[in-house]
């Protein structure tokens, strides 16, 4: 990415211009479009972008004076993609060093006329940015969008008019963030969705239109994270399926409208999950099935559709689990099995099940309750 000054970067500058003979007609320009990319790093910079219209390659904003994006606002269409603060996370940021970040950055509003962005949508590490309602017009996003390490964001309300993700959706690590609310117009996230380290989060009612997931959907490490009920529009998810690290996740009822999952399903480190009944209208699993320690989880019921995998079977360390039923119809198990480590799970309930089962794998069926 190059940095741009004032030497040519403008489409045009306004007022007449020379033809070469007369035979040739005069390359067309437009005096509000930017062609090519722009890093914004201080007041200069976002000065020299007033009454831009369109930039066609990338907008970055990236500087640790910067407090507004006021000069932005005649802004619609960006090309490329959008990166506001540093990519990936402050210990590791991978297009800038750390100690380069938008410290001082409270507000986009600037950006209240952008309606689309060709490229991604990075808000990342802007740790005095309070909300995003600059991005109240915001329509579409051609490849991902990342809201992550924002330690004072509050409300993502400014994305409520985004409908379409072309690529992935990351939140994680906003500290205050209690809801994905701004997210509840969007219908389709091309690739995967991911939800984790989110410590204030209680709720996906945000993504309430949400229907299809191209790739995997994570719910991983969200500490507040109690229901979601959220996700009961969703119908297909395309990879795999991991919920995985909440603290106080009771249920998975969110997910009972997905009938097939292109790849593995993980359920696991979920202390206070009590069933999988969310899980009832599952039928197939295109790769491994884990449940792996839910010390809360007493039985498999919600898998009671289920009669395909694609992999292994795995059912560890659940120390409640006293019923496997809901397994009955996995009678082909083409990789491993594995049932061991339930403390309260009968051995002779396992015994009986891996009797009726066919495993092209190894099986590894104890220890569970030797007693009953």
């Amino acid at each position: 990415m190059w940095r741009w000054g004032l030497v040519a970067v403008l489409s045009c500058h306004g007022g007449d211009r020379d033809t070469n003979d007369g035979d040739t007609a005069p390359e067309t320009e437009t005096d509000c479009v930017h062609v090519g990319d722009v890093e914004v790093s201080d007041e200069a910079d976002l000065a020299a972008l007033r009454g831009v219209c369109e930039i066609t390659g990338d907008l970055t904003v990236l500087g640790p004076s910067l407090t507004d994006v006021d000069d932005l606002s005649s802004l619609t269409t960006i090309g490329g993609s959008l990166m506001i603060g540093t990519w990936g996370t402050s210990e590791d940021a991978t297009y800038f060093p750390p100690e380069i970040s938008n410290d001082a950055l409270t507000s986009i509003d600037g950006l209240s006329n952008v309606t689309t962005v060709g490229g991604s949508l990075l808000v990342d590490n802007n740790p005095a940015l309070l909300e995003l309602d600059g991005l109240n017009s915001l329509k579409s996003i051609g490849a991902d969008a990342s809201i992550y390490g924002n330690e004072a964001l509050a409300s993502i309300d400014g994305l409520s008019s985004l409908k379409f993700i072309g690529g992935s959706l990351s939140f994680g690590g906003n500290d205050v963030l209690a809801d994905i609310d701004g997210l509840s117009s969007v219908v389709t996230v091309g690739s995967h969705a991911v939800i984790m380290e989110s410590p204030s989060l209680v709720d996906v009612e945000g993504l309430s239109s949400l229907a299809t997931v191209g790739g995997a959907l994570y719910l991983s490490h969200n500490e507040a994270l109690a229901d979601i009920d959220g996700l009961s529009s969703l119908t297909s998810v395309g990879e795999f399926l991991y919920v995985q690290g909440n603290d106080v996740l009771t249920n998975i009822d969110g997910l009972s409208g997905i009938a097939s999952l292109g790849d593995e399903l993980l359920i696991a480190f979920n202390p206070s999950l009590v069933d999988i009944d969310g899980l009832s209208g599952l039928t197939s699993v295109g790769g491994r099935l884990t449940i792996y320690e839910n010390p809360a989880l007493a039985n498999l019921t919600g898998l009671s559709a289920l009669s395909t995998i694609g992999s292994d079977l795995t059912v560890n360390d659940n120390p409640t689990l006293t019923d496997i039923a809901g397994l009955a119809g996995v009678t082909s198990v083409p990789g491993d099995l594995a049932i061991g480590g339930n403390d309260a799970l009968c051995q002779s309930l396992v015994d009986a099940y891996v009797a009726t089962v066919t495993v092209a794998g190894t099986t590894w069926d104890s220890p569970n309750d030797p007693d009953c």
